[in-house]
């Protein structure tokens, strides 16, 4: 290796003191750094949780409104127009679903996050 490789090398290991050297098939070696486990500090885990609680409480109020203009497009409904009856139940399905999802996807999150 040239003087100039040597030279950063040496630079490197000595701003890294815990690098360690790979053992290589050459009998040379790159210094391997260490690498620690992510983590999220203390405050911004307590603000994950806090926008995650936000959510479901936002979604769940949001739900209890779309039912109720689902339930009006059924009561409507009742007097001669069939259509509109049909269509509040086609938008409670997707009101139900767009909950479970949320209510899944929140906790699948948290769970990845480690919040």
């Amino acid at each position: 290796m040239s003087h100039t490789v040597h030279a950063i090398i040496a630079v490197i290991e000595s701003a890294f003191p815990d690098a360690t050297p790979a053992a290589t098939p050459a009998g040379g070696g790159a210094p391997i750094f260490s690498d620690p486990p992510a983590s999220a500090p203390p405050e911004l885990a307590q603000l994950g949780a806090r926008v995650f609680g936000f959510m479901k409480v936002v979604g769940g109020i949001v739900g209890v409104i779309m039912f109720g203009f689902a339930s009006i497009k059924v009561m409507m409904g009742k007097s001669q127009r069939q259509h509109m009856a049909a269509e509040g139940m086609h938008n409670a399905v997707w009101v139900i679903g767009g909950l479970g999802g949320l209510l899944m996807a929140i906790p699948i999150v948290a769970f990845f996050a480690d919040l």
